[in-house]
């Protein structure tokens, strides 16, 4: 990807601090392997570490500075829209240039026109005023914070704006409780204190009147029952045109590209694809996993072969996540229940040893085309939920999770699980509703002292329902739950924890191509029939790509991608991570009860078994532990 720093202050006379904004970017040199570009002059410094061979760009007067992370995949497009222009003509490679053209042309509504994924920062000498902007999936991060004397900065990573000692290192206590409750933080909140995410699809003008941020893009549904009434062949022509165009824009021919290849669909038609883009046989790259609970090796094995593309794969044991937890944390910035990040860091490693730069992803297309068992719990749900005291409707549930078949005490506990305000199907929360509750379970392992300042309704709900879109409430349930699913899993763990930060740990460009923004608002028009067809998931894809894929992939059901948690955590591992869970490290601890936590360890360490919430709860005490000690504390 890149990255991008930056110091502010709308005061002319205020001097920005060279130094600091060296330090700034050198916290961010992991993110790319080209030369870094800085422009620091009286009230405004700029940096960008270019991921390819660009730099940052000022015009001719320059009036005008930009800073780009990223890439713009329509850049002929504009690029020929400028042509004529001396600036055009000179930069014809340097997408920052044509960001600074359209700017000057357009103003604000310049990334209207831009397809990509980015975080810019644009200063405007004339106005003393900088624009950031974050692309619509929020594919490339950005944050900021604001000094007592006004100053303003920004990065792309947290661990940027450590550098000024002026930006108190705390861990936000409202942070960590969104994050036991839904996962992840509520934009624009972070895991620290008064540092900020600017969220997808948004910019932040910071000038004289201080710091605004807008929406220049969201997520939009047709309301209930207004979905237009065409036939699937529609749907199926325009999506396979729309996608193969999206990776073919990703596809650098001054790089060579590589793929993930899960064993699941997404991956396998964005691989397909790209493999008839490439000149060479595609290089594909996977994660296998010692424990067979987890491993898709087989699948990967077939789709390989049928793409007869260059494989790699790389295995991963439970250790070997204890091991490298502590340093994919200090690249995630933000604390998790579960551990799934740290087979991924392997795996963008594996990708750059290769000596690829960049690869593509599946990611988006669960989230886009109801292929979660999230949006299958949810139909059965609601389904079961019009006559409640049915025996047989909830048994649909085994559709989507055969453990729970059979009956006795077992099937009563699940059955009283999913029942569960049930009947609450005007919530608009209602397909998540069960996983925010349950997770939220974990907390009876946090310290009275941290409980005590927890209030969920006020700080998770709260903020939730006012950084989402009052419409959804007049969207298809399925939409809705696609909502939920986009605007805080996908940007704000699927991108962020699991995608960029593994990435560009390795300096790796990640693509997303079904996270092109044409993809997203064409997904969106599609019927929710199309997307959940009975229970059959993402029907559409598996439609549209079915002469593309072996029939044992588009059929076989789909497993989650997860990785081993309590075991990364026994007594016996010996790792740093461990320690976090030790009594000698939590009797310190100011966030987690020591005594709850160590019965825990003494399950696992014994071989006892350890529920959902009690794994969710090792993980965030854990990472929790971690993020203090690296970030607040300075001691790894």
């Amino acid at each position: 990807m890149g990255a991008i720093a930056g110091i502010f202050n709308s005061d002319v006379n205020f001097k920005a601090d060279s130094a600091l904004l060296k330090m700034m970017s050198y916290m961010l040199k992991h993110r790319g392997e080209y030369k870094t570009y800085s422009y620091c002059r009286d009230n405004i410094g700029l940096s960008q570490l270019s991921f390819f061979n660009g730099k940052s760009f000022a015009d001719n007067s320059h009036c005008i500075q930009t800073a780009l992370d990223g890439e713009i995949f329509n850049r002929k497009e504009i690029f020929n829209e400028f042509k004529d222009e001396r600036s055009g003509k000179e930069n014809v490679n340097n997408d920052a240039a044509l960001i600074t053209s359209l700017y000057r042309k357009y103003g604000d509504d310049f990334v209207n026109k831009c397809n990509g994924q980015f975080a810019i920062a644009i200063f405007h000498k004339d106005k003393n005023r900088l624009t950031l902007v974050r692309d619509r999936a929020g594919t490339a991060p950005l944050y900021y914070t604001a000094l007592n004397d006004g100053t303003f900065l920004f990065g792309s990573e947290i661990k940027s704006l450590f550098c000024s000692p002026e930006v108190k290192r705390e861990i936000d206590i409202i942070g960590l409780e969104q994050i036991f409750t839904l996962w992840v933080t509520v934009p624009p909140r972070t895991a620290f204190s008064k540092i900020f995410e600017l969220p997808p699809g948004c910019m932040a003008i910071v000038d004289n009147n201080g710091i605004k941020v807008k929406r220049y893009w969201k997520h939009t549904f047709p309301d209930k029952g207004c979905y237009d009434d065409k036939p699937l062949a529609y749907y199926t022509e325009r999506l396979r045109e729309l996608l193969f165009d999206a990776v073919s824009l990703r596809i650098n021919p001054q790089t060579e590209s590589g793929s993930y290849l899960s064993g699941g669909l997404d991956s396998a038609i964005i691989s397909a694809l790209a493999a008839r883009r490439s000149p060479v046989p595609l290089k594909t790259f996977s994660v296998t996993f010692s424990d067979a609970a987890f491993d898709e090796r087989e699948f990967q094995k077939t789709l390989s072969q049928t793409l007869k593309s260059d494989h790699r794969s790389i295995n991963v044991h439970t250790s070997d996540i204890s091991v490298m937890l502590a340093q994919t944390l200090w690249h995630a910035e933000i604390p998790v229940v579960r551990t799934a990040l740290a087979p991924l860091f392997a795996l963008s490693r594996l990708v750059n040893q290769s000596g690829t730069k960049t690869v593509l992803t599946g990611e988006g297309a669960d989230e886009l085309f109801g292929g979660y068992d999230i949006f299958k719990e949810s139909a059965v749900r609601r389904f079961w939920a019009r006559f409640p005291d049915s025996k047989i409707r909830p048994a649909l549930l085994r559709r989507t999770y055969p453990f729970i078949a059979g009956g006795g005490r077992a099937g009563a506990f699940w059955q009283a699980f999913f029942k569960q305000g049930l009947t609450n199907v005007n919530d608009p929360f209602y397909s998540h509703r069960l996983r925010w509750n349950n997770t939220s379970r974990l907390k009876k392992f946090c310290s009275p002292e941290l409980l005590e300042n927890f209030d969920e309704e006020k700080h998770v709900y709260g903020e939730l329902e006012e950084y989402l879109n009052p419409g959804m409430k007049r969207w298809e349930p399925l939409s809705q739950a696609q909502y939920l699913e986009m605007v805080l899993f996908t940007s704000n763990c699927l991108l962020t924890t699991q995608g960029d930060r593994m990435l560009a740990a390795n300096s790796i460009c990640g693509r997303f191509p079904f996270l092109d923004h044409r993809v997203i608002e064409f997904a969106h028009t599609i019927p929710p029939r199309f997307k959940l067809n009975l229970l059959n998931e993402k029907y559409i894809l598996k439609e549209t790509f079915k002469d593309m894929i072996p029939r044992n992939i588009f059929q076989r059901v789909k497993q989650p991608y997860r990785s081993p948690i309590s075991d990364c955590f026994r007594s016996s591992e010996n790792t740093i991570s461990s320690f976090m869970l030790s009594d000698e490290n939590l009797k310190k601890s100011r966030f987690f009860n020591a005594e709850g936590i160590g019965n825990l360890i003494k399950k696992v360490d014994g071989g006892g078994h350890i529920t959902e919430v009690e794994q969710m709860a090792l993980s965030a005490a854990a990472s929790t532990e971690l993020i203090e000690h690296i970030f607040v504390k300075g001691k790894i």
